[in-house]
């Protein structure tokens, strides 16, 4: 199975795992889902790898579209999110990891993506533990390359 495949197939569970949450929000989110997933697998000549980086991308911001919701509910959808992409595409939270552990120890945001990659865990412990002495070192990071871009 490609890394496409295993994305779509990740935002397909997604959609479904929402849509049996029981929240009008999550609903909402899940239709959405799976339109955008629909209207991508009608694209024609667009390279895979743009498509990946896309929907790579997406699955960073999705737990910024549940900040909204009432703790125990955006706990509970969190934990779909991650149960639907670990079964489908384990190996981007893998990757997302192992990109932050390389970030960090080089002390330093090397282009966009890396970017994107250290505001995604900012955004992760600023809704399980902001008060994270980890959270700081993001912090110092995001901040220095925004303060150079």
């Amino acid at each position: 199975m490609s890394k496409l495949d295993e994305l779509t197939s990740a935002y397909r569970e997604l959609a479904i795992q929402f849509k049996g949450a029981n929240s009008p929000s999550l609903t909402q989110l899940a239709e959405a889902l799976t339109n955008g997933i629909d209207q991508l697998e009608a694209i024609k000549g667009v390279k895979a790898s743009a498509l990946v980086a896309g929907l790579e991308q997406g699955l960073r911001e999705i737990p910024m579209s549940l900040s909204h919701l009432p703790k125990v509910e955006r706990l509970a959808a969190y934990k779909l999110y991650r149960h639907a992409v670990e079964a489908n595409a384990n190996s981007f939270f893998r990757s997302e990891a192992e990109h932050l552990s390389k970030i960090v120890a080089r002390g330093k945001i090397k282009g966009e993506n890396e970017w994107h990659i250290v505001r995604h865990q900012i955004d992760l412990l600023e809704q399980s533990s902001p008060s994270s002495s980890e959270l700081s070192v993001f912090y110092r990071l995001a901040d220095a390359y925004e303060a150079a871009a």
